[in-house]
């Protein structure tokens, strides 16, 4: 049984990418879009474009060095965010993201991250517009609070930073312990 995998070194300055067939390199491809060259181009096309071809087999793994995942989950959930943000109609833009994952343009492991960050960046604009609209209160006014684990919070503060709003974080975990010892608390009074 032959095992085949992509190979990515994706340091600063240049991206390589090796295609394999157990200990066999099929072909090699380089490029000068290493992590501070992309000039705004989102991770996910960059790695889109020089693995072309060779993902045919949604399964075939991806094996990365040099940038780290967290930077390529960033980058991947950011372009999400500004999609989510800057363009209303949701829908079609979901349509978007499946048809570039069934012809292989957004590789599996990235879906999840540009998804969250479309629906944030959604939620976030069609909120802050309605806010807008339904209050004589400047929005600016005073902080919003994001109620969450800390991970999911700084999803949502990124995308009402992008607005300019100040928030403030209050843990998950926290805000439900309060509230459970006010419901105790009332009881036993």
């Amino acid at each position: 049984m032959t095992f085949r995998y992509i190979a990515i070194d994706w340091g600063s300055t240049n991206l390589r990418a090796w295609i394999f067939d157990d200990e066999v390199c099929l072909e090699r491809r380089q490029s000068e879009a290493g992590v501070t060259k992309l000039k705004g181009v989102s991770p996910i096309t960059v790695l889109a474009e020089i693995t072309a071809g060779w993902r045919e087999d949604s399964d075939l793994p991806v094996i990365m060095a040099g940038l780290p995942e967290q930077q390529t989950d960033a980058g991947t959930f950011n372009s999400g965010l500004l999609r989510g943000i800057e363009s209303p109609a949701l829908l079609p833009q979901l349509f978007e993201v499946r048809a570039a994952h069934v012809l292989k343009a957004l590789p599996a492991e990235f879906v999840s991250e540009f998804l969250s960050g479309l629906l944030i960046g959604h939620e976030v604009a069609t909120m802050t517009k309605q806010l807008a609209c339904g209050t004589n209160q400047s929005l600016h006014a005073q902080p919003i609070t994001i109620v969450a684990e800390p991970k999911l919070a700084a999803r949502y503060q990124a995308a009402f930073n992008y607005f300019q709003l100040s928030t403030q974080l209050v843990e998950g975990d926290a805000a439900f312990l309060a509230g459970i010892r006010n419901i105790a608390y009332e009881l036993a009074n």
